[in-house]
């Protein structure tokens, strides 16, 4: 209703995003994600962040919000077969694939509080 002129949706996989969406993006922010596409972030799955940084322009920025919440509960960690984040797994896995993919990891850390960007889902979490 009244709609937004920068405003777009699709529905697709992140596999099968439109080619028309390439570049479009100055950022990209990828709020609390679940299932493959929670899966594909924290393993990493290169085909998946190529797909991402497909929509994102040179120089553009991925930001991805992760529910602490799910790594906190290591057996529903290990049945999605999520590893545990830390410092480590950022630098030795994270790091060089994100950057394969054209990303570059500036930062990582868990949110106290009040997070950075507020959804309705975030609120729940």
């Amino acid at each position: 209703r009244g709609g937004r002129p920068n405003a777009l949706f699709v529905v697709a996989s992140v596999q099968a995003l439109p080619e028309e969406l390439a570049g479009l993006a100055h950022t990209l922010t990828v709020n609390f994600p679940w299932a493959s596409l929670l899966s594909a972030l924290v393993l990493p799955e290169a085909p998946v962040l190529e797909a991402l940084r497909r929509l994102v322009r040179p120089g553009g920025e991925l930001i991805a919000l992760l529910n602490q919440s799910v790594f906190d509960d290591r057996s529903y960690a290990a049945r999605l077969g999520l590893p545990e984040l830390s410092d480590a797994r950022v630098e030795d896995a994270l790091r060089p694939a994100y950057r394969a993919a054209g990303f570059e990891i500036r930062g990582s850390e868990i949110v106290e509080g009040d997070m950075p960007h507020q959804t309705s889902w975030g609120q729940h979490l």
